[in-house]
C-alpha cells in the first residue's frame, strides 16, 4: 500500500514539474531512475555477500547497512568499524522509516549480544585483572621466598663463618695448648735429660771417685805394705842387730871370762 502511496505521489510531482518545466521532468526521472537502479544494486549486492560495497555506497537502505554491519562484526569482531552501536543508531533509522517488526527484532537481538559482549568483557577484564592479581602476588611471594631464600643463605653463610672461625680458634687455642704442653713435654724432658745426665755424672763421679778411693785404697796399701816391710826389714834388722849385739856381747863375756882366769 506504502508503495502504491509512494508512486502516486511520484507522479503527482512529476506532473506537476511537466507543468511548470520540461527539462525539470527529464531530470527527475533520471534521478528516479538512477536511485530505483542504485538500491537494487545494493539490495543485490547484499544478497551475493558484499557487505563491503553496501556501507561504502551512498543510499538510504539504513535496514541492509544496519545488518551489513553485523554480519562483518560477525567475521571480524575486533575491527572497530564494524561497531554495533552503529548498526543500532542504523536500525532506529530503518525504524523510522518503516515500522517493520523484522527490523525491530535486529535491534534486540543486537542489543542482546551488544550486552551478551559487554559482559563477556567484563568477564574477561575482571578475569584478566585476577589473573594480573594473581600472577603479581605470585610474583611477591616468589620475590618474599627469594628474599627469604637469600636471608636463609647469608644466615647460613654467616654460621659457616662463624662455625670456622670457632673451629680456627679452637685449632689455634689447640695448636697453642699443644705448642705449650709440648714445651713443657720439651722442659719436662730437658729437666729428666737433665737430671738423668746429673744422676750419671754423680754416678760416674761416685764411679771416678771409688776407682780414685780404690786406686788411693790401693796405694796406700801398697805404701803401708811396704812400710810393712819395711818396718818388718827393720825390725828384722834391729833383731839382727840386737841378736849380734848379743852375740858380741857374749863373746866379749866369754873373752872377758878367759882374761881374768888367766890374771
Amino acid at each position: 500500500m506504502k508503495k502504491k502511496i509512494k508512486a502516486l505521489f511520484l507522479i503527482f510531482i512529476g506532473l506537476g514539474l511537466i507543468y511548470f518545466d520540461i527539462p525539470s521532468l527529464k531530470n527527475f526521472y533520471n534521478y528516479l531512475d538512477g536511485e530505483y537502479r542504485g538500491e537494487n544494486l545494493v539490495k543485490e549486492k547484499y544478497s551475493k555477500g558484499d557487505y563491503e560495497y553496501v556501507l561504502k555506497t551512498d543510499h538510504n537502505l539504513l535496514f541492509l547497512k544496519a545488518n551489513s554491519i553485523v554480519k562483518l562484526n560477525e567475521k571480524e569482531p575486533q575491527d572497530k568499524t564494524n561497531d554495533l552501536n552503529k548498526s543500532l543508531d542504523l536500525y532506529k533509522g530503518a525504524i523510522l522509516q518503516k515500522d517493520d517488526l523484522n527490523i525491530k527484532k535486529n535491534y534486540e537481538i543486537v542489543l542482546a549480544k551488544m550486552n551478551q559482549n559487554k559482559k563477556k568483557e567484563q568477564k574477561e577484564q575482571e578475569q584478566k585483572e585476577q589473573q594480573e592479581q594473581k600472577e603479581q602476588e605470585q610474583q611477591q611471594q616468589e620475590q618474599k621466598e627469594q628474599e627469604q631464600e637469600q636471608q636463609e643463605q647469608k644466615k647460613q653463610e654467616e654460621l659457616e663463618k662463624e662455625k670456622e672461625s670457632k673451629v680456627e680458634n679452637q685449632t689455634s687455642e689447640e695448636e697453642e695448648k699443644d705448642s705449650k704442653t709440648s714445651e713443657k713435654e720439651n722442659e719436662k724432658q730437658s729437666q729428666e735429660t737433665e737430671k738423668e745426665e746429673s744422676k750419671k755424672n754423680k754416678e760416674l763421679n761416685k764411679e771416678e771417685s771409688i776407682k780414685k778411693s780404690a786406686l788411693n785404697s790401693e796405694k796406700v796399701d801398697k805404701k803401708n805394705e811396704s812400710n810393712r816391710e819395711l818396718q818388718y826389714i827393720l825390725q828384722k834388722l834391729e833383731e839382727s842387730e840386737k841378736q849380734s849385739f848379743k852375740n858380741n856381747e857374749r863373746y866379749i863375756n866369754q873373752n872377758n871370762k878367759k882374761n881374768s882366769n888367766k890374771w
